[in-house]
Parts: structure tokens; sequence; C-alpha cells
């Protein structure tokens, strides 16, 4: 027994080489494979399958045994409701006396078979992990001959098939199999006897009176156990060595081809040179145009901030008065300092009139946004200090919640489209909530669903 890890895509292997190699290494772990966005992880002990198990609701145990008709629906839920947590399935079925354990074998392999034949095809899209591990099982286990060739045999993808084993291709007698292995399937013994190196796939398939499919699934399955061997037909070869190396004969008028060859060199030798300046042309024009484009960036560079441009907290649609903006007030009189009504609930203690502002306030905005969390608080006097500290900014504001089943309020700060951008602006929080600690950023459609 090896303990092999390896990874990688099935565009260079298939799922039957692999089961093929884990079979001949009495491997023992798992193969996870990620394919059309799911996952299946098949569990080996010493080189045979235990179970497969996936994320898929239609590949679950209890599906196939739905499917089976051996059960209703109600002792299906019965079994289910009383087996213990750390119990196997197989034997919270097998211990109830509702299935034998041929019945569960049988159902366990249509499962196995069934969910492994819709991964055959899979290609570069698909992962694999192969991953050594101690398996714990004392149950029933199935060989990987068996389990590989009935799901071969399962496959109903005419054009993988096809593409795996080419009618052209001839097959010597390999590994010889366990008889047991063929039984139950028609000609087996028939078809392997064909394959005595001589016929092409498609001659045997002429000599049986099976299906072409079934006949060209049932010699790749050979094949990939190594039952067959595959190699290519002598003729084959030297018609391939006649195609790509080919004699040229001698002209009909006795002369050798030489003047020819000259008449053609001396024809390039004209053609060099306009072929020379069009292309040193296209070179000087790509370069006068990635010199243009570089300009252009340098002339229009953003300027650089003067030292006393200073950074704006992200503001938290801080409203003013009808009739109060600086443009419409006269010059001569001073402006009237406008007070946002969020914040001046919240400092004048009125912590829930400041929710309901704050509330309304975001979902006019939407909930597809980060907010730094600063504080949970239970006290309404401790969210009037938390406004006091923050010196009346903007991008404050507070959100009811409800905590260890009290009432109490989340004071945010600021509202960011990118949980990055709000995760580095916690080093520019007031020094009070710095040095307090304990911020977080959340989505603030989370902190919603709780208000």
């Amino acid at each position: 027994m090896q303990e092999i890890s390896e990874q990688g895509s099935f565009d260079s292997t298939t799922l039957g080489d692999l089961l093929a190699r884990i079979w001949k290494w009495r491997f023992t772990g798992s193969l996870r494979v990620d394919y059309r966005k799911s996952m299946r992880i098949l569990t080996f002990k010493e080189g045979d399958v235990v179970g497969i198990t996936s994320d898929r609701r239609e590949d679950s145990i209890d599906e196939y045994i739905r499917r089976s008709g051996a059960l209703s629906e109600e002792q299906i839920a019965t079994v289910l409701e009383r087996k213990p947590l750390e119990q196997e399935t197989a034997t919270a079925f097998t211990e109830s006396g509702m299935l034998t354990a041929k019945e569960w074998g049988e159902i366990t392999k249509r499962q196995i078979v069934t969910v492994m034949a819709s991964m055959l095809p899979a290609g570069a899209d698909a992962r694999y992990l192969i991953q050594p591990s101690r398996i714990e099982w004392n149950g029933p286990t199935f060989p990987i001959p068996e389990i590989l060739l009935a799901t071969i045999m399962a496959c109903e993808d005419r054009h993988w098939i096809a593409e795996k084993l080419g009618m052209e291709i001839i097959l010597d007698p390999g590994v010889p199999l366990d008889a047991t292995l063929l039984q139950p399937y028609a000609e087996a013994v028939r078809l392997l006897n064909l394959a005595d190196g001589e016929q092409s796939v498609e001659d045997i398939c002429r000599s049986s009176s099976q299906d072409n499919f079934f006949v060209c699934k049932f010699l790749y399955a050979l094949e990939i156990l190594g039952a067959l061997l595959r190699r290519q037909d002598p003729s084959e070869r030297k018609k391939g060595r006649r195609l790509l190396i080919r004699k040229e004969e001698p002209p009909a008028s006795g002369h050798t081809p030489f003047p020819l060859l000259e008449s053609l060199a001396a024809k390039q030798r004209r053609y060099l040179r306009p072929l020379w300046f069009a292309g040193s042309l296209i070179a000087i024009a790509g370069l006068l145009v990635t010199a243009a484009f570089f300009y252009h960036r340098w002339r229009n560079r953003p300027t650089p901030p003067t030292p006393e441009a200073t950074v704006k907290a992200p503001t938290f649609f801080a409203e003013t008065q009808p009739g109060s903006s600086p443009q419409t007030a006269p010059q001569s009189q001073p402006e009237a300092k406008v007070v946002d009504p969020l914040v001046a609930a919240a400092r004048g203690g009125d912590i829930d009139l400041a929710a309901t502002i704050s509330r309304e306030r975001l979902l006019k905005a939407g909930l597809n946004f980060y907010v730094i969390v600063l504080e949970i608080d239970c006290l309404p006097k401790s969210v009037q200090e938390a406004f006091l500290a923050g010196h009346e900014s903007s991008s404050l504001f507070v959100i009811s919640t409800m905590y260890r089943g009290r009432k109490c309020y989340n004071v945010c700060w600021g509202l960011y489209r990118a949980w990055t951008v709000a995760q580095n602006d916690t080093a520019h929080l007031p020094e009070y909530f710095r040095r307090q600690g304990g911020y977080k950023v959340v989505l603030l459609a989370d902190l919603l669903v709780t208000d």
C-alpha cells in the first residue's frame, strides 16, 4: 500500500486512469473531484471502493434508497431520525432490519457507478485531489475492477468513447482478469479472444452480435484495467511514412530541378527589399504612436495635492435645512451652522429617533455597502457619549439591534463600496474609537436584517 498525494486536472488523464492507478497502489484515502460546480469524494481502503459522497442532493444515498423502492418515505425518515450522529448510514439501515447487507450493497454500488459515470467525460475544467488518510471501515467494500468496468459500461457519451478508442486501434492480450468479473456481460470471453493483436476494433465490432457502442465500451474498459494493450497497426505506420517522407522524381525532360530552385531563389531576392522596407515603416509608425500616447499621458497627469489639502471622511448623507446653503446666504452675514438632525438627536439622548433617521437614509441608499461597527452599546447614554466623541461627524450613525434579549445599538462609521477600502480607513478613525479598539467591518445588509 502506497501513500501518494497528487492533484491536477483531467486535461492529461481520465477518471478511469486514476482508478486503475489507485487499484495498483492499493491506496487508502480519498479522491476528490470538482466538476461542474459540484464536489464528489470517493473513499478507498487498500485499493477497494468504500463509498462516494457528493454535495448534490440527488447523489445522496437516501435518494438512491427511495429510487430503489425497497423502503417507503416513512421508513427512511424513521431510520434517519433515530440514527446517532456518529453512526454510519449503512449501519443504521442494516441494524434496523429494514435492509439486508446484500440489498444495501446493491444500492450503494448503483450509487457509486451512476455518480462516477456522470464524471467520466470530465475534461480540463475538472480538478482532482488524491489524499492518503486512515479509513476506519469494517463494512462492505467494492473492488475497483468491478466498479470501473460497470462505470464505463454505464457511460452514455458515444462521442467520448469514440475519442478514447478509435475504430482503427489494434489491441493485444494483456494481463488476464478474474473470470467472475466478465460473467455479467454477454460475449465477454469471445470479445476478449477476438482481441488477438491482428484484428482492429472495427473488425471486432463486425464479428460481434452486440451493439458497436457496447463493444467499444467493453474493450476500452479492459484496456484501462490492463487486460488489453493498445498498439498501432504496422501497415498504418508504413502508410504514414509514405505520406510524410515522399521521394521526389526527376522531371521527364531529364534536367535536374536545380535551375528551377535557383530561379525561385532569385524571385525571392527581388521581393526581399520591398518587404523589408514595408516592415520598417510599420515599426516606425508603431514607435510614433507609442511615443504620442505616453506624451499625452504625461501632459494630462493629475496635479499633486497641496500640503494644506485634507482628506475628508466619508459622509453619511448629512442633510441641510432648505434655504440654508452657503451659496444662497448673503456674503455680508455670517453663515449659520447647520446641525444634522441625526447628530442632534443622538447628542440630545434620543437614540431611538437617531436610529430611525439612520434606517430611513440607509434604505434609500441601498444595502450593498460595508460599514465600520465601532461599538455595541445597550445604554443610550453610551451612544450619546460616542457621538460627542465623534465631534459631530456626519460619518457617524446608529442601528438598533437585539443583543442577548436586550435592545442595543450598533454605532457605525461610514459607507464603503469595498471591504478593503473600509478596512484601510480604520486607521483614520477618531482617536477615541481607535484607542478603545474592537471595531470591525460588516456588510450593511447583515446589520439591518438583525435590526
